[in-house]
C-alpha cells in the first residue's frame, strides 16, 4: 500500500470533528462582509530547495500562456488558506452544481465502497495465501500461521473501514451539499465550508493523490494499475477545484500584495 497516502487519513473522530466545525461555521459567516472575510492576494512558492516556483499560466482574457513566478488566489483572511481565485460568480455557480449532483456522488460513493471492499479482502486473501503456502511448503508452520492470522485481523479491519465509509456517506454528502447551498448565497464562504467537509469524507487525504492525478507508471497494465490504485485508497473530490491550494502562513509562500475581491 502508498504509505504516503495511508498516514495522512484522519481518524473517524477528526473526521467528524472536522465535519461538525466546517458546518458549524455557516452561523458566523451569516454576518461577515465577504470583502473583510475575503481577499485576492497575490504570491510566490519556494520548492523543498527554497527555490523560486515557475509556472506556466493561461491568460483568461487572450489566451495566451505566460511563465510566471506570481500566482493569484482568494485568501480566507482568518486561516491564511488558499483558494482558486474564480469569481464569487462562478464559484456560486459551481456550488449550485455541487447541490444537484451529490445525491448521485454520495450514491456512486456507497456503491464503489460496497464493490471496493470484497476486492480488497480477495487481493489481500490472495498475497497472504500465496506467501503462507510458501511457508508451509518449506516446513515453516509457525511463520504460515502467523500470516493466516495476519491476514484475517486485516480483512476484519477493511470490512469495518468498509461498512463506515457506507454507513458515513450520506453524513457527509449532507453537509457537503449545506455548504454548497450556502454558496450560492454567500459563494466563498460556501466554498470554504465544502472543501472542509468532503475532505474530511475522503479522510483527510490530500486532492492532491486525487484518481485524476495518477501519473503515467511504466511497466503496468491497466488491470495492475486499477488493483494497485484501489488498494492505495485513492480520494475522488467531486469539488476537486475547491479544495485549499496552500496557506499564507506557509514559510514556502511569499505574499507579493493583496487587494479586494
Amino acid at each position: 500500500m502508498a504509505t504516503s497516502i495511508q498516514s495522512e487519513s484522519l481518524s473517524p473522530f477528526d473526521q467528524f470533528q472536522q465535519l461538525l466545525y466546517s458546518v458549524g461555521s455557516v452561523f458566523n459567516s451569516l454576518c461577515e462582509r465577504t470583502d473583510a472575510a475575503f481577499q485576492r492576494v497575490h504570491v510566490m512558492k519556494k520548492d523543498e530547495n527554497g527555490s523560486i516556483k515557475l509556472y506556466d499560466v493561461k491568460d483568461k482574457i487572450t489566451g495566451e500562456t505566460n511563465r510566471t513566478a506570481i500566482l493569484t488566489y482568494i485568501e480566507d483572511v482568518k486561516t491564511g488558506e488558499l483558494y482558486m481565485d474564480e469569481e464569487a460568480h462562478v464559484v456560486a455557480f459551481k456550488c449550485a452544481l455541487v447541490v444537484l449532483g451529490m445525491p448521485f456522488y454520495t450514491l456512486g460513493k456507497m456503491v464503489w465502497h460496497a464493490v471496493k471492499t470484497p476486492l480488497e479482502i480477495g487481493a489481500l486473501a490472495l498475497n497472504i495465501l500465496a506467501e503462507a503456502g510458501s511457508d508451509f511448503a518449506q516446513g515453516k508452520l509457525y511463520e504460515g500461521s502467523t500470516l493466516l492470522r495476519k491476514g484475517l485481523i486485516q480483512s476484519s479491519e477493511k470490512l469495518g473501514n468498509g461498512v463506515y465509509e457506507i454507513i458515513k456517506s450520506p453524513i457527509f454528502g449532507i453537509g457537503a451539499a449545506f455548504g454548497g447551498i450556502c454558496g450560492v448565497i454567500k459563494p466563498f464562504r460556501g466554498r470554504t465550508i465544502e472543501a472542509r467537509v468532503e475532505n474530511a469524507w475522503q479522510n483527510g487525504v490530500s486532492h492532491k493523490n486525487d484518481f485524476r492525478n495518477i501519473p503515467p507508471r511504466a511497466g503496468e497494465n491497466c488491470l495492475q494499475a486499477f488493483f494497485k490504485d484501489v488498494l492505495d485508497s485513492r480520494p475522488f473530490y467531486l469539488a476537486h477545484c475547491f479544495q485549499i491550494r496552500g496557506n499564507t502562513h506557509d514559510p514556502s509562500v511569499t505574499v507579493i500584495r493583496r487587494s479586494p475581491v
